[in-house]
């Protein structure tokens, strides 16, 4: 739901959290608006502001149909205030407020935003068995994951006579039985694992 006014971020915006302690999603927002947007950005947990960006508890869960994954965001001339049950709900709320805030350079329009999953499990699958990937590709993709708020990663480690992960301490007889997989072998050795 939009309406008339913007809301800039500027430099040296705070960010109030007062859903907890826990400022690891305000941290997020932080580094996301410094990469973003090239600002610097405060982090408190005050419990009167006013300004800025303010994170606080969702007063009626109803709206997101008690979604632990769901959020409210509400954007004013004066302040951006976010409310979610949870760090998650204010993380995928961070994702909403960062393709806004790029779409026009740090420029977003007054609007209130509900929002929450309809199906629980939203997943992406990197098959790391049969093509490799190093460990900037794969950071790289679960960021890509994130801001499109998928929640789960299944990442395919190993698959028939391919592995990528080391198994010797554990099974010491993994390389030996993987080795007698493929064309015209058995599947019997398999069965020792």
């Amino acid at each position: 739901q939009a309406s008339n006014g913007n809301y800039t971020i500027t430099n040296g915006i705070t960010i109030h959290n007062q859903l907890n302690s826990d400022n690891t999603v305000a941290t997020f927002f932080q580094q996301d608006l410094k990469r973003d947007l090239d600002i610097s950005v405060n982090v408190d947990n005050s419990n009167i502001p006013s300004a800025g960006i303010i994170i606080k508890q969702l007063s009626n869960q109803a709206i997101i149909e008690s979604n632990p994954e769901g959020y409210q965001v509400t954007i004013s001339e004066r302040n951006i205030t976010i409310e979610a049950l949870n760090n998650t709900g204010v993380f995928y709320a961070l994702q909403s407020l960062r393709q806004l805030w790029n779409a026009n350079n740090g420029i977003i329009i007054q609007a209130i935003i509900m929002d929450y999953p309809r199906i629980q499990y939203r997943g992406i699958s990197l098959d790391s068995s049969r093509h490799f990937f190093s460990l900037q590709e794969v950071e790289s993709l679960i960021d890509i994951a994130a801001a499109h708020k998928l929640n789960t990663l299944h990442w395919h480690l190993s698959d028939d006579e391919g592995t990528r992960i080391g198994l010797q301490m554990l099974m010491p007889n993994v390389k030996n039985i993987s080795d007698l997989r493929g064309l015209g072998n058995s599947l019997v050795g398999l069965l020792f694992i």
